[in-house]
């Protein structure tokens, strides 16, 4: 594979940056599917993302999981199934519908159309509670993200008020 190289100028700065274009159109189908991969895992949500919004769910849905689980397009046919296979323990039928309908929908199984959903639904404050707990779980990973220097400076300013 031997790459050919322009440069190409911006017309209001003089900088050069190289641009590597593949010669053979067979070289370029074989890099667009990785692409597309690629691409994909940035748009696709991180599972425990996902997953901490079905404990949340689960957690604060109750007899209204069957309303739920048809607004996010599982049949009825699995509710059923779902029912009969949980007849006594709501927590796992939610669990359950919210499993066949990540599997159902593979890549856009997302906590948005998730949230939008429960509010389609009228439970907005267990949407709320899903949407604060994203919120939550991102600043904490955000917070866990920082260097152990800003951490140590942070400590001291506390440490001297």
């Amino acid at each position: 594979m031997t790459p050919v190289t322009a440069d190409v100028s911006s017309s209001s700065k003089h900088h050069c940056w190289p641009v590597r274009f593949l010669e053979e159109p067979q070289q370029r189908r074989e890099v667009l599917p990785l692409a597309r991969r690629q691409v994909a895992s940035l748009i696709t949500p991180p599972p425990a993302k996902l997953q901490a919004a079905f404990d949340v769910i689960c957690d604060n849905v109750g007899r209204d999981w069957r309303r739920l689980a048809r607004q996010l397009r599982v049949s009825d046919a699995k509710i059923d199934a779902i029912e009969d296979r949980h007849p006594r323990n709501l927590t796992e039928r939610v669990r359950e519908s919210l499993r066949t309908w990540k599997d159902t929908e593979k890549e856009q199984a997302t906590v948005a159309h998730l949230v939008e959903a429960l509010r389609a639904c009228r439970m907005n404050l267990v949407a709320d509670l899903v949407e604060e707990d994203q919120q939550t779980r991102a600043l904490h990973s955000r917070a866990g993200a920082a260097s152990p220097m800003s951490m140590d400076s942070d400590v001291s300013a506390v440490e001297a008020s």
